[in-house]
C-alpha cells in the first residue's frame, strides 16, 4: 500500500492523465457537434449501411484492443522493471519506481483513450458520408467507453499498486 507521500508525489502524474484524457474526448465532442450541425436532420436515417457496419465491426475491434494492448504493456512494463531492479539493490517499493510505474500508467491509459478515439472519428466520418444513425450512436458509446476510464487518484493509485506487485511477484521469480 503506497504511503500519503508517494500518492502526494503522483499528483502530477494523475493530471496529466486528466488532462489528456479530457482533451481526447473534448475533440471527438466538437467533431461530433460539428457533425450535427453540417448533416441536415432530414437526412439522418436509422438504416444499417455498409459503412455502418464497418464503422461497428472497428468499434468492437478497437474496443477489444483497447482492452489487451494496456495490458500487454503492463505485463512487459513490470517485467522491465524487474529486470532493471534485479541488476541493482533498488528495492521495489522506493520511490523511482512508483513514479516508473506512473509512466506506465499514463502511456496505457493514452493507448487505450487513443484506440477508442480512432474508432470514434471513423464512426463520425462515416455518420458524415451516409447519415446513418447507427454510426453515430457507436460514436457516442466509444466516447462514453473513453469516459468510463477517467483516471482518478483512486483508480491511478490502485493501478500503481497492483503493477508493484505485479514487478515484485517478477523480481521473486527471476524473470
Amino acid at each position: 500500500m503506497l504511503k500519503q507521500d508517494e500518492i502526494s508525489a503522483l499528483t502530477v502524474y494523475v493530471r496529466t492523465s486528466q488532462i489528456i484524457t479530457s482533451a481526447l474526448i473534448i475533440g471527438v465532442v466538437t467533431f461530433m457537434a460539428i457533425t450535427l450541425l453540417i448533416v441536415p436532420i432530414k437526412d439522418i436515417n436509422q438504416q444499417l449501411s455498409i459503412f455502418a457496419l464497418v464503422g461497428l465491426m472497428f468499434a468492437l475491434f478497437a474496443a477489444a484492443v483497447s482492452i489487451i494492448v494496456p495490458r500487454i504493456v503492463r505485463q512487459g512494463a513490470a517485467r522491465q522493471l524487474a529486470e532493471q531492479l534485479q541488476g541493482q539493490k533498488t528495492l521495489v517499493d522506493d520511490q523511482a519506481t512508483i513514479l516508473e510505474c506512473a509512466k506506465h500508467f499514463q502511456t496505457s491509459n493514452v493507448l487505450r483513450c487513443a484506440l477508442l478515439e480512432g474508432a470514434c472519428f471513423l464512426n463520425l466520418v462515416f455518420f458524415m458520408v451516409d447519415h446513418s444513425l447507427v454510426s453515430m450512436g457507436v460514436a457516442a458509446a466509444l466516447i462514453l467507453l473513453i469516459a468510463t476510464g477517467f483516471p482518478t487518484s483512486g483508480r491511478v493509485v490502485d493501478w500503481i499498486e497492483d503493477q508493484m506487485e505485479r514487478v515484485r511477484d517478477a523480481a521473486r521469480s527471476g524473470s
